[in-house]
């Protein structure tokens, strides 16, 4: 499972773009809760039955400069434990994304505080933010929801985070519940609920029930000054087993697919494997889910390439009653079940590559799992990014190559006895065809194309990563129209010797297909049912080796080559396809110019292939053409991929590293 770096390679382009402004980007529009409904929930279900007057205590009076002494004196009559205080200038650190987002206020557990240090992310119980003037109130309100994306991500235990915002008449008070959304209320500082909703609010904190899952224990270490998570995992013995000394290594999407991963450096044993992670996830109840997935995947035996599966469960999330009362549809049908996995592999992101020969060796191969998954395995990822690809895994399976079996009930007629083989054997460094340190993560957005096919099994239509996302699953149907324009069909390059030699039949089935053309008259729209095949995990493919080739650096190159903006923006903007397109179109006929770094020009006119051979798409061939296989793109890609290394094998840049950080964005146009 891929280890996150501290920053994204899209927030180092430039000192404008940083890491709140894209979390900014992710938080949705805030609903309003009502007194009762909040009341409710903060009660875990039970009508509010507090009286304050039966409590002998003489209540200082709510206004923006006392609340934190109003909040401390609630929690005094309670327990005594929680306490609110303000940051000043500080900020809290060990948040799993390196976050330095300041909230004003914090409340957190006496016994949690150190000396030496602020309290760490998942060790805050709320968060508050006071409004200072000339601020914008609603950019201090999404300041305050901001405070709540961290939060979530940071605090896996909690279903619901809360937060407030002060200014100088009222108090809104915030509940980001995760994987949906966040609500508010707002009470005048001299509202009669104000005090009873504020007990309520800090009486949950110490006893939030049913909204606090027990199957995470989290220790901060101040030796190591660290937070360490006991994972609490449900045998199917029926007894919990504790997984010790897991620590938070990444934590996306807090109101959608929110997912968390935890790794170890001591794995746990689960029948006679290393489990060396942990990845947790709110989940839509779908046609497929990853366990279903990855057990069909390794039904027979361990498919290398492909992360193993050795644990999961899944459990209901308590649904609030904020939540029950807003849904328009079936709770059934928008439900999310919060899931499990354990899993084998352990490694380093993508964009960790330090050379375009590793990267491109870790591009072949997963060419190489997604061919062999949909033709053996009847299984699309449909998700592929830089975040789904691990490279440099540690495992502990066998290096026994395995001879692959028949193919299992596949749809495609064209299917032949394709043998899995990656590029290391390919080029001479390993005698296992099977060998490689590249594996396929997150199949969560996965189908296979044999079962559930029926109406009664909708399908999703639109999938993926945004900036990975292929042009037609963005258009949800066949992209370019090529009927208005002259198209170049890209032939498929000739094959290595070691190609030839250990791809018998892919050589065969796609021998002697030129260059061609493909005039409007000829570029008849083929109708069938449009779906997600091969060939669009193929262009996502292509995306990823096109993000890490404009992003490259060289260690010792001219840090001043910056990205062009234009290039940049046709890149991003995933608002449509046509700026995807221009520059996909760009590429495949050298008009785009110069856009990677010097060093790496010679890899422009392999980049000129793969965009050359997945620009036209199937949609206009006729089902014959050899074009339109699913995997055409797939034979193209890898074989120039393969030649280019053998080609280039002796070339300094093939070998040289890159910094440690990317190219930066100019500020010009030109």
């Amino acid at each position: 499972m891929s280890v996150q770096s501290t920053s994204s390679p899209i927030e180092s382009l430039s000192d404008e773009l940083n890491r709140e402004e894209i979390a900014d980007h992710a938080i949705p529009s805030i609903e309003q809760i009502h007194l009762d409904e909040y009341l409710e929930y903060l009660n875990n279900g039970a009508q509010n039955k507090i009286d304050l007057a039966e409590i002998n205590e003489p209540w200082i009076q709510i206004q923006k400069d006392t609340f934190l002494a109003c909040a401390n004196q609630i929690s005094s009559v309670l327990l005594g434990a929680l306490l609110f205080k303000s940051l000043g200038n500080m900020y809290p650190p060990k948040h799993v994304t390196d976050t330095k987002c300041r909230p004003d206020i914090i409340a957190a557990f006496e016994k949690d505080f150190d000396e030496r240090h602020v309290h760490a992310w998942p060790q805050i119980q709320l968060t508050g933010e006071i409004i200072s003037k000339g601020r914008n109130i609603d950019a201090q309100r999404r300041q305050a929801a901001l405070h709540l994306y961290y939060m979530i991500l940071a605090r896996p235990d909690l279903y619901v985070s809360h937060g407030f915002l002060l200014d100088d008449s009222k108090v809104t008070f915030f509940a980001g519940v995760t994987g949906h959304g966040i609500f508010d209320i707002s009470l005048k500082f001299d509202d009669e609920h104000l005090r009873p909703l504020l007990y309520a609010l800090v009486n949950h904190i110490y006893d939030p029930g049913k909204f606090k899952d027990n199957r995470y224990k989290i220790m901060f270490n101040p030796q190591w000054q660290e937070c360490e998570y006991t994972l609490s995992l449900q045998m199917s013995s029926g007894r919990p087993l504790p997984c010790n000394k897991f620590k938070a290594i990444y934590a996306s999407s807090p109101f959608a697919t929110t997912t968390y991963i935890f790794a170890t450096s001591e794995p746990i044993t689960i029948n006679n494997r290393l489990m060396r992670v942990v990845k947790d996830q709110y989940c839509r109840v779908t046609r497929f889910d990853e366990p279903e997935i990855l057990k069909h995947i390794h039904k027979e035996r361990e498919i290398p390439g492909v992360v193993e599966l050795l644990h999961d469960e899944e459990w209901e999330t308590p649904i609030s009653p904020m939540l029950s009362n807003r849904e328009e549809t079936p709770m059934s049908s928008n439900r999310r079940v919060k899931r499990r996995l354990g899993l084998s592999q352990r490694g380093s992101e993508f964009m960790s590559i330090k050379t375009v020969k590793a990267m491109l060796e870790a591009a072949y191969d997963i060419l190489e799992v997604t061919r062999y998954l949909r033709f053996k395995r009847n299984v699309l990822h449909r998700d592929l990014s830089v975040s789904n690809i691990v490279v440099n895994a540690t495992s502990d399976a066998s290096d026994t190559p395995f001879n692959i079996g028949g193919t299992e009930g596949s749809q495609d007629e064209h299917t032949r006895e394709l043998e899995i083989c990656f590029i290391k054997h390919l080029l001479g460094e390993s005698s296992n065809p099977q060998e490689t340190s590249t594996v396929l993560i997150d199949f969560n957005r996965a189908e296979r194309l044999d079962v559930k096919t029926d109406i009664t099994h909708a399908r999703i239509r639109r999938t993926g990563t945004p900036l990975f996302t292929v042009r037609a699953v963005h258009n949800r149907g066949p992209f370019p129209d090529l009927s208005e324009q002259l198209v170049v069909l890209a032939g498929v390059p000739e094959p290595s010797l070691t190609y030839q030699q250990c791809q018998p039949e892919r050589t065969k089935l796609f021998d002697n297909i030129r260059t061609d053309y493909l005039y409007p008259g000829d570029a008849i729209l083929t109708r069938h049912e449009w779906r997600h095949e091969l060939y669009h995990d193929a262009e996502s493919i292509f995306w990823i080796i096109f993000y890490w080739f404009i992003l490259a650096n060289p260690e010792s190159g001219d840090t001043d080559q910056k990205i062009k903006v234009g290039d940049w923006f046709y890149f991003v903007d995933t608002s449509d396809c046509v700026s995807r397109n221009l520059l996909l179109l760009g590429l495949a006929t050298d008009l785009i110019g110069t856009v990677l770094h010097s060093t790496f020009s010679p890899a422009l006119m392999l980049l000129s292939d793969l965009a050359q051979a997945v620009y036209p798409g199937p949609y206009y061939l006729a089902k014959d053409n050899p074009r339109s296989r699913p995997d055409f793109v797939h034979e193209v890609f890898q074989r120039a991929i393969l030649n280019f290394i053998i080609k280039h094998k002796d070339k300094d840049f093939i070998s040289l590293e890159i910094g440690p950080k990317f190219r930066r964005l100019a500020r010009d146009i030109c």
